[in-house]
């Protein structure tokens, strides 16, 4: 085929051309639109078509058999506004962050299905204006999605980075592509962690929430409640979530078809919100299966749940715990004097008095020798035998006294004059009392005293 330089669209699109794409077409400087997809075309990209730089509505070179790599020359195609598409090809390497500087393109930015060995280039965050599809799915791209993913907020349709070998976690960012209606496609990678709440952002997604076949874990965000425009495919089976279903999941009333949940580690029952959905959800209505569902948490997933209760539990009344504390009435200090006949008060006005403290004060006198024994050991023997002493002593006191007490007042009077007016005995060095000799007469009348003999 021969073309004019003058040629400004170039459309040979599923006309079973085989070959390779001509270099020449590089010098086609005025073309506006290229399209050579659903083809047999085979070889590389030539990286001429770099040259094509008026080129602002159409290039696909998509479903064909091109190899190798894409060429940073294409960096230079700036003003692409509708579509730019390799899809489908067995191309390999990495995507060129040039392409990142296509930042004209409003509609669909389309290399799925290729052998990309990169990760997704954090220039394609520059890419804004897209608005119809970043479809980068079964690329075999790994590493993992750029934050700066979430400057696409033009984005409506299509954010496919399916079936790849993305890991990491999924970047909060996303939540940002606020405009999107359908079709977040995040299925089938490595991605881990927890759910960003900020999906839950993406309130006007009606179908295709995929997150499925990942290894994400933690709870489900109750955030994603609020996607409750849904109405088919709900997808979050495949992972490894845990705790219980949120019922929040209960706000998705207009679902019809596709809630699955399945294969998962939820635990406890379905929350009576969610069920609710099963009378609306006509096929696919995917919860228990494979799951820990019907097992309470704290047994199913005990590492991270505990059946005993997260509050201290009130004390019960000490009434009935506790033995019955002792009167107050009883008195602890000095004992209240007995009353005499002379008091208006007598034993009648305290019934149980004396019973109370007969009982008591042996008790106490006991609890006080056990008290003493267990902390100076052999100390009650040691009182045992000062009291029975002092005992002793005051009986032998008592015994004294009781025979030194006079008759009679009189006794006392006289004794006391005597002893007033006596004059005191002189001071005696020593008394020696020696018995007189018998006498040879006859013995004298008895006397009333006898003086002893002073040596």
């Amino acid at each position: 085929v021969t073309l004019p330089a003058t040629t400004t669209t170039i459309e040979y699109s599923a006309l079973e051309y085989t070959g390779t794409i001509p270099t020449e077409f590089g010098l086609l400087t005025d073309t506006t639109r290229l399209n050579l997809e659903d083809n047999t075309l085979s070889g590389t990209m030539p990286t001429e078509l770099g040259n094509c730089e008026k080129i602002n509505g159409y290039l696909s070179t998509a479903s064909n058999m091109i190899t190798g790599s894409l060429p940073t020359q294409l960096g230079r195609l700036t003003k692409i506004t509708t579509y730019f598409a390799t899809f489908e090809n067995s191309m390999t390497g990495g995507l060129p962050t040039e392409l990142g500087s296509m930042t004209g393109i409003k509609a669909q930015f389309n290399h799925e299905s290729n052998l990309f060995t990169s990760t997704v280039p954090t220039e394609f965050g520059k890419l804004t204006s897209i608005s119809s599809g970043l479809e980068l799915n079964s690329c075999n791209m790994d590493g993992q999605l750029p934050t700066e993913l979430g400057g696409m907020t033009a984005m409506k349709n299509l954010l496919y980075l399916h079936n790849n070998k993305f890991t990491g976690s999924i970047p909060s960012q996303i939540g940002q592509m606020k405009k999107m209606i359908k079709n977040v496609y995040l299925m089938g990678n490595s991605l881990s962690g927890t759910v960003p709440t900020q999906l839950g952002q993406l309130t006007d997604v009606s179908v295709n929430f995929r997150l499925n076949i990942n290894k994400l874990t933690g709870k489900v965000p109750t955030e994603l409640g609020q996607l409750d425009g849904m109405l088919k495919w709900f997808m979050l089976w495949g992972n490894s979530f845990t705790s219980s279903i949120p019922t929040q999941l209960g706000r998705l009333n207009q679902m019809t078809s596709a809630f699955a949940l399945y294969s998962n580690k939820f635990c406890s029952d379905v929350p009576t919100q969610v069920q609710a959905l099963s009378s609306s959800v006509t096929s696919d209505w995917l919860v228990t299966t494979e799951t820990e569902i019907g097992t309470a948490c704290c047994i199913a997933q005990s590492d991270t749940h505990t059946c005993a209760p997260s509050s201290v539990p009130t004390a019960l009344p000490t009434a009935t715990l506790n033995p019955t504390p002792i009167p107050t009435g009883i008195p602890t200090g000095i004992p209240t004097p007995q009353p005499t006949p002379n008091d208006e008060t007598n034993d009648e006005s305290f019934p149980g008095w004396g019973t109370a403290v007969a009982v008591l004060l042996p008790l106490f006198f006991i609890a006080g020798l056990v008290w003493l024994e267990y902390t100076y050991p052999g100390a009650v023997k040691k009182c045992c035998c000062c009291v029975m002493m002092a005992a002793a002593c005051a009986l032998c006191i008592k015994s004294k006294e009781a025979k030194e007490v006079p008759a009679s007042g009189d006794e006392d009077e006289e004794r006391s004059i005597e002893v007033a007016v006596s004059p005191p005995p002189a001071p005696v060095s020593s008394v020696e009392l020696v018995p007189a000799e018998a006498p040879d007469h006859a013995p004298l009348p008895p006397t009333h005293e006898r003086v002893p003999t002073i040596r």
